[in-house]
């Protein structure tokens, strides 16, 4: 793939991808590894686990990190700028519109039906991510830092970030010792 077409392929991707970089990876794979067969779908979530650890927005962290992948730097910043593209455009055009109909019924039931649109594809990429994570929680190592990341998220309200942080320090820890 070359500039244009890391940009215009990542321009669909964000084009059509609502609810944020979650919902990006059916996109990207049915763009990326279905269509132009330029990535695995282990890369693909490789990319999306390193993009979770740096500060930014996901969508475009997964975009430079795959477009550098598929043709270097060039890629990186192609595939950026076609991630972010779509959203200015839409940001432009719509945000009047949006406040001025902020209370209308019609666009408030439309919203929620493509947030249960994005519900689905999250639970498909889920089911993805765990299949692909099952050789690491099949240890009690894995089974206790998943669940444990699990808990400090969703009932201790813990930020993901200090949860990345911890569990790469401890996947460090865990780690070396195991090989001595």
């Amino acid at each position: 793939m070359n500039f244009l077409q890391c940009y215009i392929s990542f321009f669909k991707i964000s084009m059509f991808t609502f609810g944020g970089g979650y919902a990006m990876l059916p996109m990207t794979e049915k763009e990326l590894i279905e269509g132009k067969k330029c990535l695995t779908e282990k890369e693909m979530l490789e990319a999306y686990a390193l993009a979770q650890t740096v500060p930014g927005i996901i969508g475009a962290n997964t975009s430079a990190i795959i477009g550098k992948k598929i043709h270097g730097i060039k890629g990186a910043i192609a595939s950026t700028l076609g991630f972010i593209t779509p959203s200015l455009i839409i940001i432009m055009l719509i945000s009047d519109l949006l406040i001025k109909y902020q209370d209308n019924i019609i666009i408030n039931n439309a919203l929620k039906g493509i947030k249960f649109a994005v519900l689905a594809l999250l639970i498909n990429i889920f089911i993805k991510l765990l299949k692909q994570s099952k050789e690491y929680i099949q240890n009690t190592f894995g089974i206790t830092l998943v669940s444990l990341a699990f808990i400090a998220v969703l009932f201790l309200k813990i930020s993901t970030i200090y949860i990345i942080i911890i569990s790469a320090f401890a996947g460090i820890v865990y780690y070396l010792r195991k090989e001595k």
